[in-house]
C-alpha cells in the first residue's frame, strides 16, 4: 500500500521487525476493504505501527491478512477514518483496481 507512505510520510522507529495477523468477513469487496483499513488503523492508532509488507487472501466473503512492519515513530498527518465514500472496486484485466479518497 504504497498511497500510505507517499501521502502520510509516516517514518519507521529502528528496532525489530513486527507481525500481526487478522481475519475479517464482509458481505461483500467494498466492506472487506473498509474493514480491512480499519484494521490497519486502527493497529496503527492503538499498537504505534506502521506496515510495509503484506499477504492479504480473500476467499468469498473473509479476508486474511499477515501484516509486517515496524513501530511507528512519527506521522505527519493521520488518517483520521476509513469510509465508503466515493470508493469504487473496479475488475480489470490485471486484477482489482480501486481509488481511495483521503
Amino acid at each position: 500500500m504504497p498511497f500510505l507512505v507517499k501521502a502520510y510520510t509516516p517514518q519507521p522507529a529502528a528496532g525489530p521487525r513486527l507481525k500481526r495477523n487478522f481475519e475479517i468477513d464482509g458481505p461483500d469487496s467494498e466492506s472487506l476493504l473498509v474493514a480491512f483499513l480499519s484494521e490497519i488503523l486502527f493497529i496503527q492508532e492503538h499498537e504505534e505501527l506502521l506496515f510495509d509488507t503484506f499477504e492479504v487472501r480473500i476467499s468469498d466473503r473473509r479476508l486474511s491478512a499477515s501484516l509486517e512492519g515496524a513501530r511507528l515513530e512519527s506521522l505527519s498527518k493521520p488518517i483520521k477514518a476509513v469510509t465508503y465514500h466515493n470508493l469504487h472496486i473496479q475488475s480489470t484485466e490485471h486484477g482489482y483496481e480501486t481509488t481511495l479518497v483521503l
